[in-house]
C-alpha cells in the first residue's frame, strides 16, 4: 500500500472547494433549491439540504463538483483558488 498524501483531506482544501462553489452560486444568484432543480434536469438527484451540506463542508465528489458548476452556468474552472492552500509536508 502506498502512503496517502497528507494534504488530501486537508481543511484548507475543503475550504477552497467550498469557497469556489459558494462564489459561483452567488455569482449566478441561485438558491440551493434552484440548483437542485437544475441538477435534476440533468438527471442528478440532490436535495437542497444535501447540496447546502456539501457546499458548506467542501467535501464533494469530482463528478458532482463539475455538474454543479455546469448547472450554475460556469464554462471555465479557475483552479487558482484551489491551489492557494499551502502544501503540508
Amino acid at each position: 500500500m502506498g502512503k496517502q498524501h497528507p494534504t488530501f483531506h486537508s481543511p484548507a482544501w475543503a475550504n477552497a472547494i467550498s469557497k469556489q462553489l459558494k462564489e459561483a452560486k452567488s455569482l449566478h444568484a441561485l438558491s440551493y433549491k434552484n440548483l437542485s432543480e437544475r441538477l435534476e434536469a440533468m438527471g442528478i438527484e440532490q436535495t437542497p439540504e444535501n447540496l447546502s451540506s456539501k457546499f458548506n463542508r467542501g467535501i464533494i465528489s469530482a463528478q458532482l463538483f463539475c455538474a454543479c458548476l455546469i448547472a450554475m452556468g460556469e464554462t471555465t474552472l479557475d483552479l487558482s483558488a484551489v491551489i492557494e492552500p499551502p502544501i503540508e509536508k
